[in-house]
């Protein structure tokens, strides 16, 4: 082949932009009808569909002191962290949703015989519930729905409906605790009462013994200056188990002194057995039972109506509220110029495509001509 041949071949085979814009011009119908074409079913499809938007709830582990209430006792406290994962799992809970819906604490935008577990999983998305580690706890709860529907405040009952749940089972944890705690103490009073009892009961019989004693020798009052006149010896014969000493025997005090002793032991029993250890029991014991008494008011959870949106503020540091959602996807504008984009190209496509086919048809003719 002689380097003329050589230049011929390669010049057929370059591509020169020229032919492709007379090629592009001539076919401006395609590209232009494709244009309208896709812009219109852009249009048709952006108007019909519904416009979805997303409102977000995020947060963050509380302070320890959102809980003191529930640390003034010992026996009992309360972690931050573990109430939120608490919280986390039961709002990512699909049942618990469902037990929100049944509840009716709120106008759902749901048809009798929705499956509730589905559309939960459809609109609901989570982020920061299966954490270890505290920096990485932050909850992000997203909620999508249809434009009109007012999801913001869905969001919001749900979370309230929620938190309260929590709370209330908060509650009942500190409530066994604490009747727990009063059971033993009630148990350590019982013994403690008990022991006096005995030491009580021990002293009346040693004093019936004494007045027994007294009254035979005639010891109506006092009498130590007979005992200083006895041996410590003679006197131990006289009765069995009294004190010797530095002391005289319990008879020497003669009935009337013993059986006053007697009376007011017996008044002492009848009255209630108490010392300084029960009266200490007996206080934590009305302590606590106050705190029942405030938890079951509702007092101490410190509870707010849903309507206040405190409930969530109660177990955690609430870093965004459900507010007015956000459109989802792309504007009508946006919409309509990635139609057209598209319809461009494809038009262009077919102009090429409408140019070959044409092309192919004028070779085989020729073909069939020669």
């Amino acid at each position: 082949m002689s380097p003329t041949d050589v230049e011929k071949d390669q010049s057929d085979r370059e591509i020169d932009l020229r032919d492709l814009a007379i090629i592009l011009i001539e076919g401006w119908r395609w590209i232009l009808g494709a244009i309208l074409i896709a812009v219109i079913l852009g249009g048709v499809y952006k108007l019909a569909q519904k416009p979805v938007l997303q409102t977000q709830f995020q947060a963050v582990p509380a302070t320890e002191g959102n809980f003191s209430s529930f640390n003034i006792l010992g026996g009992f406290s309360v972690d931050p962290e573990d109430v939120y994962q608490t919280l986390a799992i039961q709002l990512s809970s699909a049942q618990n949703f469902k037990a929100f819906v049944e509840n009716g604490s709120a106008d759902v935008p749901f048809k009798e015989g929705d499956d509730v577990e589905a559309v939960f999983n459809k609109r609901f998305s989570f982020d920061g519930v299966a954490v270890q580690r505290a920096r990485d706890m932050n909850l992000v709860v997203q909620y999508k729905f249809p434009e009109g529907e007012g999801g913001e405040e869905l969001l919001q009952s749900y979370l309230d409906f929620s938190a309260k749940r929590a709370l209330t089972s908060l509650g009942e944890q500190f409530a066994n605790e604490t009747q727990s705690e009063i059971d033993s103490l009630e148990t350590k009073l019982r013994l403690e009462r008990s022991k006096l009892e005995k030491v009580r009961e021990d002293r009346l019989f040693e004093l019936n013994q004494a007045i027994k004693v007294a009254r035979k020798l005639g010891l109506e009052k006092p009498s130590v200056q007979v005992w200083v006149g006895q041996s410590a010896a003679s006197a131990g014969a006289e009765q069995s188990g009294s004190s010797f000493g530095m002391y005289p025997p319990l008879y020497f005090l003669g009935y009337r002194a013993l059986e006053a002793n007697r009376d007011v032991i017996k008044d002492d029993i009848s009255a209630g057995l108490n010392s300084a250890q029960t009266r200490e029991i007996e206080q934590q014991v009305a302590e606590r039972r106050e705190v029942l008494e405030l938890i079951s008011s509702g007092k101490m959870l410190n509870s707010a109506s849903a309507s206040d949106h405190k409930a969530v503020s109660n177990l955690v540091d609430v870093v965004e509220s459900p507010s007015s959602g956000r459109t989802l996807g792309m504007g009508v504008i946006k919409t309509l110029v990635v139609c057209a984009f598209l319809g461009g190209v494809l038009g262009v496509i077919l102009v090429f495509g409408v140019r070959f086919g044409k092309g192919v048809l004028r070779y085989r003719q020729q073909s069939d001509a020669d």
